[in-house]
């Protein structure tokens, strides 16, 4: 049958507006269009997500982010476990990205997801943007798509805004301190964070232990920029009070705790729990501050110590580092993993953990076989070396971990070498380190213990007479554990007597070679670190 030509017509005119104008729904943003418009600006800077980028994530090409983010796992492990995607196309609500870019800090903080984004910035996505990401993604994330139009806001998250150009007006902006009888307040110097650029600076403070003193919690405010403060103590005391990027002196400190940028609370121990720092130890704050404008930053970190007492909090607790210290990763070598395990012998609670491996790292868990199973619980995972060496999950628990004798506690770590050089310790490392009571001491557990092992304490004799003047460089001098004669002694500012009776001398660590040492003295490698021995307590 042959149609009639005003038929035809007719159907012709009907479909003529749907081929001529199309679909009058706006077209879903693409990630070109929003990396442009969006991450770009505000999150490629030098010290995020530019060059090779934090968490391995650069916004300097569009395809190349596109690939890396969509389907992506997070190396965040507590999104990881819990099934989420970097961009998961379909479900803006399982996509990593956006429960960073919209959840408050407090949440984040919770889930153990890491820090908002962007980061520490002065302008952030302001609704229209952060909705274009999500139309982006419930279209199924394409490459490319309709224009964006990206609006910014100033962020609400707690940061101190502060004018002051001296040191005391900086100090001010922080507001009133606690009663002194309730709280230590702890300041570090004024801090300049060059443009684009990412810095941990270690502020040796004026406040050197005199007696024993016990923390319940622990509270800070940084300068926009700040990704936290944390307060160590260093068991070497200097005297000129530097305030300089942290380096090997890291192996004389002892983590306290810490607190957020936005001032939210970060260390708060259970109730009857205390942290102690011991006499003559020297109060640092590790300040760690991503400038993501393009001019420098002039900024402070303020931390404030709450005191408690035996008497308040009966339970004290106690640093224990477990590591594998006999480090050979062949060149090219990927996954290579190392096991630490140890049988504990008593019972203990574990408090706090977090894990510490250099940039090779790909790997850190901590597992707990009870004892009598094979069945392994996981307890802790990270998957990044540049965060696991310079800003490592905390992870604390409201509840302590409850372990009895005879449970094993084991640390994983696992490498990617791409270097042409077997790389050893302390190139790289392999250290967890816990937070137990009740306190005993601090112990170690490496990979040829099987079990903690006390370092400190005892009846032994020392190695050296009880007046050894020590050498030009302080080594060998004889010291007590609350004496403080190894402060501002040179080089040699650690007491190794806390760690062990029978090294009653003055000591540093990370030495290089006999000869740093000075006269009478070699550097050994103990305790999975190098430190200066006199020849008599070989």
């Amino acid at each position: 049958m042959v149609k009639s030509p005003g038929l035809v017509a007719l159907a012709l005119a009907l479909s003529l507006p749907a081929c001529a104008g199309g679909d009058s729904t706006p077209a879903a943003p693409g990630f070109r269009q929003l990396n442009e418009a969006v991450f770009k600006p505000n999150c490629a800077s030098a010290a995020c997500h530019s060059g090779a980028g934090i968490a391995g994530l650069s916004f300097d090409d569009a395809e190349a982010a596109y690939a890396y983010l969509v389907d992506g796992i997070p190396v965040n492990a507590p999104a990881a476990e819990k099934g989420l995607r970097l961009v998961a196309p379909g479900d803006p609500e399982g996509s990593f990205l956006v429960t960073k870019m919209t959840a408050n800090k407090t949440d984040l903080v919770l889930h153990r997801f890491g820090a908002p984004m962007p980061m520490a910035a002065t302008e952030i996505p302001g609704p229209s943007s952060l909705q274009a990401i999500r139309d982006w993604i419930a279209a199924g994330a394409p490459l490319d798509g309709g224009p964006v139009s990206a609006d910014l806001q100033a962020p609400a998250d707690g940061y101190i805004e502060c004018e002051g150009e001296t040191e005391e007006a900086m100090r001010a902006c922080f507001g009133d301190a606690p009663d002194p009888s309730v709280a230590l307040r702890l300041f570090t110097k004024p801090m300049v964070v060059p443009a684009g650029q990412e810095v941990q600076i270690c502020n040796y403070l004026d406040v050197t232990t005199t007696e024993e003193l016990f923390f319940k919690e622990i509270r800070g405010a940084q300068f926009r920029g700040g990704h936290h403060a944390a307060v160590f103590s260093s068991i070497a005391p200097k005297a000129d009070l530097p305030s300089e990027p942290c380096g090997d002196d890291m192996a004389d400190l002892r983590f306290v705790g810490g607190a957020g940028g936005s001032g939210i609370q970060f260390a708060s121990f259970p109730p009857g729990v205390a942290l102690h720092v011991s006499p003559n130890n020297q109060l640092v704050i590790q300040s760690h501050y991503i400038n993501t404008s393009d001019q420098p930053i002039t900024v402070m970190d303020m931390v404030d110590l709450y005191y408690t007492d035996l008497v308040e909090s009966p339970t004290v607790i106690d640093p224990m580092a477990i590591l594998y210290d006999d480090l050979a990763i062949p060149p090219g070598a990927e996954g290579y993993t190392l096991v630490t395990e140890c049988v504990l012998e008593e019972d203990m609670d574990i408090y706090m953990m977090l894990g510490h491996t250099h940039e090779l790292g790909v790997l850190f868990e901590y597992e707990r076989v009870p004892a009598g199973s094979t069945e392994a619980e996981l307890l802790y995972r990270a998957t990044d070396g540049k965060l696991l060496r310079e800003a490592p999950e905390v992870k604390m628990f409201e509840a302590p971990l409850e372990f009895r004798a005879g449970d094993l506690l084991r640390v994983r770590c696992a490498w990617d070498n791409d270097t042409d050089h077997v790389v050893g310790w302390p190139e790289e490392m392999c250290v967890g380190l816990v937070y137990y009571g009740p306190a005993k001491g601090w112990l170690t557990c490496t990979q040829n213990d099987g079990s903690p092992q006390v370092l400190g304490g005892g009846d032994e004799e020392g190695c050296v007479a009880v007046d050894a003047p020590g050498n030009a460089e302080g080594v060998g001098e004889a010291c007590t554990v609350d004496g403080g004669e190894c402060v501002d002694n040179g080089t040699a500012t650690v007491c190794l007597a806390q760690f062990d009776a029978r090294a009653n001398f003055c000591t540093f660590f990370s030495c290089t070679s006999d000869a740093e040492c000075g006269e009478g003295a070699t550097c050994e490698d103990q305790m999975g670190a190098t430190l200066c021995i006199p020849a008599e307590c070989l």
